[in-house]
């Protein structure tokens, strides 16, 4: 029997989801041949493995493979090349997904012959949940520029479920040993596809939990995030020069490139750094030109206020200054 869908997940010392997570997974309306799951445990130190062993009891399709650790990206890299899949879809190892909702997604997905198919999320806090990954999605099929063009792009792969064989022709991994790597991941699967479409419900439970990689709550962690940012920025730089003249997809994917350098600046200015370390930072945002930003998309209205105040060298000085002083933060 042909295997319909893959899915693929990192699992770092998730003794705590993910058995719920898996579960989730299994609670679906395909025959459990046609579809796989593939857990790529990477080097956890907890009880994770033994809970996926006695899955696996129950559940025959489920996939285990272990590697040392390697961060997010080798694992889901490591679980491509080990998926069948027709599709792949990218799970977080304490997220789970709707029951009930594969059949539909992938008769969508494989009667269209889609290279991409996004949906819906419910962003989840404290037991509070949010829908989001609705408003501004295309009705019907366009390409990856017509996307990032005029519609809002993806800041996670777990968003989508994506065609596996367009991933492996063209190559589409994730870049290792840094973090924020979702963000040049989707600008390059992008670039690359010909037919995406939106479904307009929520599939996807995504936890939003304090301490996370993408959400830092320490200095060590805000370092990390930055300098694996402004790589991303000039890995991106280097892919998607702009031309000016020329509206292509490296034209549109500047303006998400921009918004990505606010994101980066924001960061900096509000979270309690020494002063010493934000003039630090401030010193590296003006020689890898972050401090320039053109065009962006996502953020309107105040934030492009504050986009055209913050990006003047001596004004985002100013402003780490003033903050600093506002907020009594050490020195």
């Amino acid at each position: 029997m042909i295997c319909k869908l893959s899915f693929i997940i990192p699992m770092y010392n998730a003794e705590l989801y993910i058995d719920n997570c898996i579960r989730s997974l299994e609670k679906q309306d395909l025959l459990i041949e046609e579809y796989e799951i593939i857990i790529i445990n990477d080097g956890s130190s907890d009880s994770s493995m033994g809970l996926v062993n006695q899955l696996q009891v129950e559940f025959s399709n489920i996939k285990l493979f272990s590697k040392k650790n390697g961060g997010a990206s080798s694992a889901r890299n490591l679980g491509l090349k080990k998926a069948k899949g027709e599709y792949i879809w990218y799970i977080d190892s304490d997220d789970t997904v709707l029951p009930n909702i594969l059949s539909e997604i992938l008769n969508i997905s494989i009667f269209n012959n889609l290279d991409v198919l996004s949906f819906g999320v419910n962003s989840i806090k404290n037991g509070e949940e949010k829908k989001g990954n609705l408003e501004n999605k295309p009705l019907g099929i366009v390409s990856g520029l017509e996307y990032i063009k005029d519609y809002d792009v993806e800041h996670s792969p777990c968003f989508f479920i994506i065609k596996r064989k367009l991933c492996i022709e063209k190559m589409i991994y994730f870049i290792e040993g840094i973090t924020q790597e979702d963000y040049e991941f989707t600008l390059k699967l992008y670039s690359y596809c010909n037919r995406i479409m939106h479904f307009k419900k929520a599939l996807y439970n995504y936890m939003l939990r304090s301490g996370s990689v993408s959400r830092p709550t320490n200095y060590s962690d805000l370092y990390k995030n930055i300098f694996s940012l402004i790589s991303i920025l000039q890995i991106l730089k280097e892919q998607f020069p702009l031309n000016k003249k020329c509206k292509n997809f490296s034209y549109y994917a500047n303006e998400w490139i921009n918004a990505y350098k606010y994101l980066v600046i924001l960061n900096v200015l509000g979270f309690p750094l020494k002063l010493k370390d934000k003039l630090y930072f401030y010193s590296l945002f003006k020689d890898h030109e972050i401090l320039k930003i053109g065009k962006m998309r996502i953020y309107t209205g105040k934030h492009r206020i504050v986009r055209s105040i913050l990006t003047v060298p001596i004004v985002y000085k100013s402003a780490i200054y003033i903050i600093h002083r506002m907020k009594g933060s050490i020195n």
